[in-house]
């Protein structure tokens, strides 16, 4: 006769050794079958990573097979680059996919990384800028006026130059050194602009450890609301649903959003301002850990 002693013992034994066969799993795959890629053609069968875009991942994975030209075993997302970074030291992707400056950004930023590169061209991919509803038309202008004299005058430049084509990061503006915050500027200003940042595109769009944007976003804003005439507020939002929340109405404008053609026959259903930052390539983050 069996005791509930011994079933107990036997559901013990049985846990213990699907822990085990998990962990070994874990291991065999992001530890013992680790290899160092070291070019494109070594993404063969390997698992490629990234921040979580508009294409579900099976799309990505056909979309990034045909720009490197391997079949790759998996592609993961997600939700923020961080998190990408982690699963990139932790063996569990063998790289990591980022636009050319947010690429730069992770390298500079962290010990062990490198770029990949995997495109032969100077041709301008895309411009990064805002994203607002198409009923927007109006504010859509008056910040792509603003962005003429930013550019015209040296500004948007200089920002760029202070905040990322930087190799020190450590004391960028934060939102409490904004000139759209203080009361002298609050009393004059009119409506507010609620911009939506998600973090997804350091160093352009940087969240801070407390969940606050700091650097570029929080400069160019800063300087938009002034020319604007318009108080400031971001609010940080997920990648995956950031639209959503543009299209209810919870925000303004997007601060950071790109399209470019190769990734759409349709007409989208929002409006997109000038740019005010290129990028010509996608590149490969991988660790040498």
């Amino acid at each position: 006769m069996i005791t509930w002693k011994k079933k107990l013992a036997a559901v013990g034994i049985c846990a213990v050794v699907l822990l085990l066969f998990s962990g070994f799993h874990f291991f065999y795959e992001g530890g013992l079958n680790y290899e160092d890629v070291t070019s494109v053609q070594e993404m063969e069968g390997k698992t490629l990573g990234g921040v979580v875009a508009k294409m579900p991942d099976a799309s990505a994975k056909i979309f990034f097979e045909s720009l490197m030209g391997v079949k790759l075993k998996q592609y993961k997302s997600f939700k923020t680059p961080e998190e990408a970074l982690n699963a990139l030291t932790n063996h569990q992707v063998q790289a990591i996919w980022a636009s050319d400056v947010t690429g730069e950004y992770l390298v500079k930023t962290n010990e062990n990384l490198r770029l990949m590169e995997f495109q032969d061209t100077d041709e301008e991919r895309l411009s990064f800028g805002f994203a607002l509803r198409e009923n927007e038309s109006s504010l859509c202008d008056k910040l792509n006026a603003a962005l003429a004299v930013l550019q015209q005058d040296g500004t948007l430049d200089a920002l760029i130059a202070q905040n990322i084509n930087t190799d020190d990061f450590s004391n960028l503006i934060t939102l409490d050194e904004m000139q759209t915050r203080t009361k002298e500027f609050r009393k004059t200003a009119g409506g507010t602009i609620y911009v939506g940042v998600t973090g997804s595109v350091p160093p352009i769009d940087l969240i801070n450890e407390d969940g606050d944007p700091y650097g570029f976003s929080v400069a160019l804003m800063d300087e938009m609301g002034i020319m604007l005439g318009r108080k400031v507020e971001f609010i940080v939002l997920d990648n995956e649903t950031v639209f959503t929340e543009l299209m209810s109405d919870r925000i303004d404008m997007v601060f950071c959003y790109g399209t470019s053609k190769n990734h759409s026959t349709t007409e989208p259903a929002y409006l997109m301002s000038s740019g005010y930052f290129p990028m010509t390539e996608y590149v490969m983050v991988v660790s040498e850990e």
